[in-house]
């Protein structure tokens, strides 16, 4: 075990030599949930990685402090952007991304990194995510879990979302290949979710292969509530936001953009006739905000050459 001034010692020498993983945590007015993130984060068992936290609160956060992290605030609004300049501050070759409502296991970042060591033709991992305990006839808690460890490729494959950006490890070379997040797309910009989405559609689409790892999780604590409206909201607001994404890539010219919007209407006809028998209206709001995303995205101008939105939704 390593104590005090030992301590310290090997946390800068950590930092002193090359960082091979940064870890890259958006942030807005969660300070408690931010300090249980960096908590479990800081405590990996890796040996060389850094932190790097977009702080858009309008006050800034003044919690842990820690020579492996580094905080910066930000006045612009939006997870994407927030991700967009981590990024640019980060200096690892590969990035693990967590959301500051989640916890993460100690060795969540060696398995991260041995995978990706172990697959040098993967270049995007997502990994499962974990609902905390909760009623689930009360709260909405997102999660994703893969049956298998899975590698995938081509977008026909972009018909399910890839998986959750709460747990997602990439090599800066994706990056490098696709181009940043889209500043309009995820919680705090005008098409509300879905921006892992967006990047899983890239990465297939540039040829790159993907993987899900069910054995890597993260746990997630945010839950919301169906009786505030608050889980329905969130509901929508993924329906929205994939929507919107699919649109921006049939704006693009991509034809499996096409094909994956029209397989999803079907289905979205059957779940509004099981509402309407049930006397639900969970699959008819659903439906509706994925049209309204949908159309929006389709009126909003696009950045062609980068498969980026040029402007806000009309």
């Amino acid at each position: 075990m390593i104590h005090g001034n030992d301590r310290e010692h090997s946390l800068q020498a950590a930092i002193d030599g090359p960082v091979q993983i940064s870890v890259l945590i958006p942030t807005r007015e969660r300070p408690e949930q931010l300090d249980a993130c960096l908590q479990s984060v800081l405590a990996s068992n890796h040996s060389s990685f850094e932190v790097i936290v977009i702080d858009q609160s309008p006050q800034p956060y003044m919690g842990i402090r820690d020579p492996r992290l580094r905080i910066h605030h930000s006045r612009v609004r939006g997870k994407s952007a927030a991700l967009n300049a981590a990024i640019e501050h980060a200096s690892g070759r590969l990035f693990a991304f967590t959301d500051d409502d989640c916890t993460v296991c100690p060795d969540w970042l060696t398995r991260g990194h041995e995978l990706l060591e172990a697959r040098p033709e993967v270049y995007l991992v997502y990994g499962a995510l974990l609902a905390i305990p909760h009623d689930p006839s009360q709260w909405f808690v997102p999660t994703f879990s893969p049956e298998r460890l899975e590698e995938v490729s081509g977008t026909a494959r972009a018909r399910l979302r890839g998986g959750a950006g709460a747990n997602m490890f990439a090599r800066r070379g994706l990056f490098e290949r696709i181009g940043g997040f889209d500043d309009a797309i995820g919680p705090g910009a005008p098409f509300r979710s879905c921006e892992e989405y967006d990047i899983y559609y890239r990465a297939l689409r540039a040829g790159v292969k993907v993987v899900r790892d069910p054995d890597n999780g993260v746990l997630h604590w945010g839950k919301r509530s169906y009786g505030d409206g608050s889980g329905l909201r969130l509901m929508r607001d993924y329906s929205y936001g994939e929507g919107a994404v699919l649109a921006k890539h049939i704006r693009s010219g991509d034809l499996m953009a096409l094909w994956i919007s029209l397989n999803i209407l079907g289905e979205q006809a059957r779940a509004i006739r099981s509402s309407l028998r049930q006397g639900s209206r969970i699959g008819i709001d659903r439906a509706a905000s994925w049209l309204t995303g949908f159309g929006r995205g389709l009126t909003t101008p696009v950045d062609v050459s980068r498969r980026l939105f040029a402007s806000k939704p009309v």
